[in-house]
């Protein structure tokens, strides 16, 4: 990390609920890890949110920079914004998350 190169976090296991990580994605809460905004913001590097959604039988690679946020709990915020979205456009995208969730 501190070399620059690229690191990446899967972010989607569910983790011990706590206040600060308290957010909800379709109404539901959803406790997902603050570390890799920690990370961010401790070393001042960006965060690209990347997922991955079908369209009959073509698959389609988003790359998108989550704007920028001054606490772990406004970047997990706009991460989980993002996942809602890519859900809305494919609700099959992210199994292991309705999994584990819901």
């Amino acid at each position: 990390m501190l070399r620059r190169e690229w690191i990446n976090f899967l972010n989607d296991v569910p983790v011990k609920k706590r206040d600060s990580n308290n957010h909800t994605l379709f109404g539901k809460n959803i406790y997902l890890s603050e570390l890799p905004f920690k990370v961010a913001i401790k070393y001042n590097i960006p965060i690209l949110f990347v997922g991955i959604t079908r369209n009959k039988r073509q698959h389609t690679v988003s790359i998108l920079p989550i704007d920028e946020f001054n606490t772990p709990k406004e970047g997990l915020g706009k991460y989980i914004a993002l996942l809602a979205e890519l859900l809305c456009n494919d609700p099959y995208a992210s199994i292991y998350i309705a999994d584990n969730h819901f």
